[in-house]
């Protein structure tokens, strides 16, 4: 998944989060830049930065305002940006600022199913114990099983019309 496409294009500070810069984050942010500024999908500097897997970059965004539940055109956060590549120390950054573990994509898929679906194996271990429930379909009905201590994604017929 490319989240951005031509660098070139973009802000300075979404490059400076891309190329892992963390002191040119943190001074551009302290020159009052837009920490919750969005590409026209909508998706913010956190999501760019949860997808990238850098958590000081991410505790940054958050400690100067970054939204953490922002959603993007396709209704992905940061958290599912985060479990959809494997960072799992994200993943715990963003639930420690209280990131929705039931916010739901335009497919009806949480992070949970997004972690399931890439075998973000730790990214699911900490998600579950903030959920009430693990048994969650999503449009294609996909549901997420714990059975003899192994975790399983399923994706059953459709019976969900459009």
């Amino acid at each position: 998944m490319n989240v951005f496409k031509d660098l070139n294009d973009e802000p300075p500070l979404l490059q400076a989060i891309f190329h892992g810069h963390v002191e040119a984050v943190r001074t551009m942010l302290s020159q009052k830049e837009d920490v919750n500024w969005q590409d026209k999908e909508q998706r913010s500097l956190l999501h760019a930065a949860a997808y990238r897997g850098d958590t000081a970059i991410v505790e940054l965004l958050l400690l100067n305002g970054a939204t953490v539940n922002s959603k993007d055109k396709k209704w992905l956060t940061p958290l599912h940006r985060a479990c959809c590549s494997g960072n799992y120390n994200v993943v715990d950054i963003l639930l420690r600022y209280k990131a929705d573990v039931n916010a739901r994509d335009r497919s009806w898929q949480t992070p949970l199913h997004v972690a399931a679906a890439n075998n973000a194996v730790q990214c699911v271990e900490l998600l579950i114990p903030h959920l009430l429930n693990i048994n969650v379909t999503d449009r294609f009905v996909s549901i997420f099983v714990y059975y003899d201590n192994y975790y399983y994604f399923h994706y059953l017929t459709c019976v969900y019309d459009d």
